[in-house]
């Protein structure tokens, strides 16, 4: 870059064997019209060196900026597409819907989820013998009244056998004996006397 300007410069021959030299002429052009003197021209500012230094910074920076701050990767396009649809073949997801669409659409729409297996049956417990006292049957008739003794007895069955700690049967409580009322064996005897006396007479006939 020329930073300075100068007359305006005039090549001239200077022989063989040499080379060209930069020289200043003059040429006159009337009197009156000026005089000519060698005086060096005052050197004006250019700024055109600057100007195309600081683009060509700009520039290299504009660059490095770009390489560091600009993907060069493959472009990724995101989407919010799901991937199965819920409501797609509900009524028959049972048979038609594949396991990670049920597996998906369990864990986010509460659909496709399989029914839990059943509980497994409780374990059985020994039932403790539930305590029962004896039960006897009802009572049976009054036996005839033994007048000899003047007794009259009577019996009754069990109807269940105790269970547990409840109170056996017990042998004594099947056996009822009272004394016979007093009319039971007079009016016994009365009848066996005159049966006796009737056939002691018909055999003395």
């Amino acid at each position: 870059c020329a930073c300075e300007a100068e007359g305006a410069p005039v090549m001239s021959y200077v022989g063989a064997g040499g080379e060209y030299v930069q020289e200043t002429t003059y040429k006159y052009v009337g009197f009156g019209a000026g005089e000519f003197d060698v005086s060096q021209a005052g050197a004006r500012a250019d700024f055109t060196c600057f100007y195309i230094a600081g683009g060509v910074g700009v520039l290299v920076v504009a660059v490095v900026l770009v390489v560091l701050f600009v993907p060069w990767g493959p472009i990724v396009t995101t989407t919010t597409d799901l991937p199965y649809d819920c409501n797609a073949g509900f009524a028959n997801w049972q048979h038609g819907w594949s396991l990670s669409k049920k597996a998906y659409c369990c864990a986010h729409n509460g659909r496709g989820c399989s029914a839990p297996p059943p509980p497994p049956p409780p374990a059985r417990r020994r039932r403790t013998p539930v305590a029962a006292d004896c039960k006897y049957a009802g009572w049976e008739d009054w036996s005839e009244c033994d007048c000899a003794t003047k007794r009259m007895t009577r019996h009754r069955g069990i109807d269940s056998e105790a269970k547990g700690t409840g109170k056996k049967c017990e042998e004594e409580q099947q056996e009822k004996e009272e004394a016979c009322p007093l009319t039971m064996c007079t009016t016994t005897t009365t009848t066996t006397m005159m049966k006796k006396s009737n056939a002691f007479r018909g055999g003395g006939a």
